[in-house]
Order: C-alpha cells, then sequence, then structure tokens
C-alpha cells in the first residue's frame, strides 16, 4: 500500500525577503483543522535561517475551526497553548471545514475594520 504525501514547497516564495509582503496586516489568521498541520509544519520553510519553533509562534493562528478529524494532536496543544481560540465544530458533519471557516469569517467581519478590505 502506498502512503500519501503532500508538498507546499511551491508556496515558498521567490521574490526577495525585503519585498515580501507582511502576514502581520491580517486582522485575523484562521486555519481549518487540517491547515493548522500544514502551518505548523511548513511555515518554518520559509525561514530556515530561525529556530522552527519561534516561527512557528510568530505565525501563531487566532483561532482554529472545524470538526477537528485533521490536527494532529501536537498541534492542537501547541497552539492551545499559545491562546489560539479552538471552535470544535465536529458535532456539525452537514458542512465543510472551509464552510466552516468562511462562516466564522462572515460572522466576525461584523466587527472589523474593513477600510482596507478589496
Amino acid at each position: 500500500m502506498d502512503s500519501m504525501h503532500h508538498s507546499s514547497c511551491f508556496l515558498l516564495p521567490t521574490i526577495p525577503l525585503q519585498r515580501r509582503p507582511s502576514l502581520t496586516t491580517a486582522q485575523l489568521h484562521l486555519c481549518a483543522d487540517g491547515g493548522a498541520n500544514r502551518l505548523y509544519d511548513e511555515m518554518p520553510l520559509f525561514f530556515p535561517q530561525e529556530d522552527a519553533s519561534h516561527v512557528r509562534r510568530r505565525y501563531k493562528p487566532d483561532v482554529i475551526k472545524g470538526d477537528m478529524d485533521s490536527i494532529r494532536r501536537e498541534v492542537l496543544e501547541f497552539y492551545a497553548s499559545l491562546g489560539t481560540e479552538i471552535v470544535d465544530k465536529s458535532h456539525d458533519q452537514d458542512t465543510t471545514d472551509l464552510h466552516k471557516c468562511v462562516t466564522y469569517i462572515r460572522d466576525s467581519a461584523l466587527g472589523l475594520d474593513k477600510s482596507n478590505v478589496s
């Protein structure tokens, strides 16, 4: 039996460091449960010269939402220990994690500053 493998190396930036956009301008950092694994595993690849744990702490999501069937326990515990809000919607099997996240954004957008939303 073959094992499944994924890679997001195509997401690694090809533009010079000084011209990269800042990730800190976002008002909300949200991951679906499986997306948190990818953030945890792959964000340090953008900064190979830095300690991975420092990168993970700097780029933590504000919220992880989903049915929690995909997130690894150590990833969940890591982000929860940093104060990330965990929204467990395991009772809702009628919508995808993406839909759950889009709904969260829609509901949260009511209180956000929309001056920089295009």
